[in-house]
């Protein structure tokens, strides 16, 4: 079977960011593409360029690196309403997205279109905010990357609609996320980033690792789904939270 490669992509902020602090959605994404790309969610970073990775560890440190954004407020005028109203955003520096398997030549098309026309993340972005441009893209070979042997826990570093079968069960925390489709709004009820888990005796590890690469799940597509496994074994008292 031939792996499937990937497409890590750099973007700069141009202008203010509105929307979530914790990621930019996948959908968001492809919305600014016009294209139905299977990309990851997008992950804040105040890192300037992309390396190729030789570890598993390596491919996933611009993902777990993550930048914490600081909220800025602005009292402004709606000309709409004509009331005085506040609006909340961020001024991130860089945010990073992989796609799996992208259209042939997409840095270029992603290029071409930044020319022509705005790319634009997040929210209202009829007053200009979350305008960005490619700042550095690396295709990486799955064929090439090590993958790990031994593992005994997993980190979600996405949103996960269920927990998969190899997984012990814990009670865990969900957050409601919204995934925009054809100008319409569907809330799912998701299993919230950041919560580690531990995989069951006897599992083969390299798929395992393999599959949160890929996000093999429902919502992939979208970002949903991806994990960093990690080998915990000499913690006996592991618990996922």
């Amino acid at each position: 079977m031939k792996m499937p490669s990937i497409l890590r992509v750099l973007f700069k902020f141009e202008t203010e960011y509105a929307g979530s602090p914790l990621f930019v959605s996948g959908n968001a994404l492809r919305h600014a593409l016009s294209r139905q790309v299977n990309t990851s969610v997008g992950i804040f970073t105040n890192t300037s360029s992309l390396q190729f990775p030789s570890s598993y560890e390596e491919f996933f440190l611009p993902r777990k690196t993550k930048c914490f954004l600081y909220p800025f407020y602005e009292k402004w005028w709606n000309k709409i309403t004509h009331h005085a109203a506040v609006r909340c955003f961020f001024t991130p520096r860089f945010v990073t997205f992989d796609l799996i398997t992208p259209p042939q030549d997409l840095s270029n098309i992603i290029e071409h279109i930044q020319h022509c026309e705005l790319i634009q993340l997040g929210g209202r972005r009829n007053c200009g905010f979350g305008r960005v441009t490619l700042q550095d893209y690396i295709e990486i070979e799955l064929h090439s990357l090590p993958l790990p042997d031994h593992a005994s826990h997993l980190t979600l570093i996405s949103p996960m609609i269920y927990l998969p079968s190899f997984l012990e069960r814990y009670n865990c925390r969900h957050k409601l996320v919204k995934i925009w489709n054809h100008n319409r709004v569907n809330p799912v009820n998701a299993i919230a980033p950041g919560q580690f888990f531990r995989i069951k005796s006897n599992k083969n590890i390299r798929k395992i690792a393999l599959r949160g690469i890929l996000r093999k799940c429902l919502f992939g597509q979208f970002g949903f789904g991806e994990y960093v496994v990690h080998d915990w074994t000499s913690n006996k008292n592991g618990e996922g939270n």
